[in-house]
């Protein structure tokens, strides 16, 4: 529940972002501000995502005692700061030799600080997750989300465009770097680095870059090919629509995951294999009972939901992209927290990349030949055949390495009950406004719940029974 508070809020509040970024800056600015982040997204993962993960995966073991966690996180500092001088040697001369550019100067010189801010960022909160402290992610993640946004806000108001939210990027994600500084880093020394670290950190995480680097291209490669063969303001119609669609559905199968995969692991860890089958297979079967009704959800009320969330300007694109992009994000989803698993509970992550390398060239192939001819839903249909084949390759390798099992009867009737709750959603389809979505979402919700107690979906009349029976022995 902590680590639900601790993605929900944030998720909530740049969920908020949008809603307001999209009023106060044009398609053009936010189209810049989606490139400059899916371009450090990407700088990010090829050079800094090693030692993240890294950390995530060996911190535990370095924990134990205090000169072990003190040399191992002197050589990540050391790696860090190395990447980092180097960054800044090739990068502030690249966006600052010509000097006509002032604009493009201030910007770039920026992301460049937003990079290196936002690797340390991500260090610091893959070491509170190891030490297993979520309120403290929580208030990491939380700070960035609320000062991102503030200062975001406050800066578009002065008039500095979309260089104001690379800017609140940077100082929401300031304060807890200084903190950690001061606890975290403050007694380690970079020349007390161990050259035996940096070879195991080596060794597990550029096999991993690799797999992330072209996930990040499947992820992020259609902005930029947006801006470049469409321009900004066609980059921004696009990246909003999309992280509209993130924000709300991956959110969601986020939460779930997060509760549900590490069930699945003490299953594996205690020596049952059928009982780890068997988790996922209920994992996967909740998972599907939350995303499948909110995407359909979303493809029906989609007029009503850009209306009220995005600005005028936004509106047009994101009725003709977002039914697309939602069953896409659904894609996204099942592949990361159902089928990828296989992979990961079989310990042989290393081929996790091909899939996504399959994937990736794919999606890049389709869209430099559909953008040109159709625009911004050549990106969507070739990000929607991306994840088609990326989940299907997944399941031939994956099933190879870790067999899954699928609820398909769950499935089937996950699938009716949302049908039935699209009935009623289907005769308030044309209400618009505030009052009108909460009517629309209530009505879509009780229908739905009604349904799958109905068809006994993933045996909820056992769980409701169960509850009651207790309910009934407390009193």
């Amino acid at each position: 529940m902590v680590y639900v508070l601790s993605k929900g809020l944030p998720g909530i509040l740049n969920f908020v972002a949008i809603v307001i970024f999209t009023r106060l800056l044009s398609t053009a600015d936010y189209g810049e501000y989606a490139i400059a982040l899916a371009s450090i997204g990407f700088l990010n993962s090829i050079l800094f995502q090693w030692i993240r993960l890294g950390v995530l995966r060996f911190f535990p073991q370095h924990n134990k005692t205090e000169k072990s966690k003190h040399t191992f996180l002197s050589t990540v500092k050391f790696l860090f700061l190395t990447i980092s001088v180097v960054v800044l040697v090739i990068g502030l001369p690249v966006v600052n030799f010509n000097s006509q550019f002032n604009d493009f100067q201030i910007f770039g010189t920026l992301c460049i600080v937003l990079l290196i801010t936002q690797s340390f960022f991500q260090f610091n909160l893959e070491i509170v997750r190891s030490e297993l402290s979520p309120i403290l992610y929580g208030l990491f993640s939380l700070s960035k989300a609320l000062f991102s946004l503030v200062i975001g806000i406050f800066l578009i108001e002065l008039g500095y465009g979309p260089i104001s939210l690379i800017i609140g990027l940077i100082v929401g994600m300031l304060i807890p770097i200084i903190y950690s500084w001061f606890t975290t880093w403050k007694d380690t020394n970079i020349l007390e680095y161990d050259k035996a670290i940096i070879k195991i950190l080596l060794k597990y995480g550029l096999p991993l870059t690799v797999t992330l680097s072209m996930g990040m291209v499947l992820n992020s490669s259609d902005r930029l090919l947006i801006g470049w063969m469409l321009g900004s303001e066609e980059a921004g119609s696009y990246s909003v629509s999309y992280d509209l669609i993130q924000q709300s559905l991956i959110l969601i199968m986020m939460i779930i995951n997060l509760a549900a995969y590490p069930l699945a692991v003490k299953s594996l860890e205690n020596g049952s294999v059928k009982q780890a089958q068997k988790q996922i297979m209920e994992n996967t079967g909740i998972l599907l009972l939350a995303s499948i009704p909110a995407t359909a959800g979303i493809i029906m009320l989609t007029p009503n939901i850009t209306e009220l969330m995005l600005g005028s300007e936004f509106r047009d694109v994101a009725n003709a992209i977002i039914p697309l992009i939602s069953i896409a994000v659904l894609l996204q989803g099942l592949k990361s927290y159902h089928f990828d698993l296989s992979f990961q509970l079989g310990e042989k992550t290393n081929l996790q990349m091909i899939p996504v390398l399959i994937a990736a060239i794919i999606n890049l192939i389709f869209n430099l030949l559909l953008i040109p001819r159709i625009g911004i839903l050549g990106a969507v249909y070739s990000t929607l055949i991306s994840y088609i084949f990326a989940i299907v390759a997944s399941f031939i390798i994956g099933n190879k390495v870790f067999k899954l099992k699928f609820p398909l009867k769950d499935f089937l009737k996950i699938i009716l009950s949302t049908f039935i709750m699209l009935l009623p959603l289907s005769l308030l389809n044309n209400w618009t406004g505030l009052t009108a979505l909460f009517m629309q979402v209530l009505s879509g919700v009780l229908t739905y719940l009604l349904s799958i107690y109905l068809f006994d979906v993933l045996s909820v009349r056992k769980v409701v029974s169960s509850k009651l029976n207790k309910l009934s022995d407390l009193k």
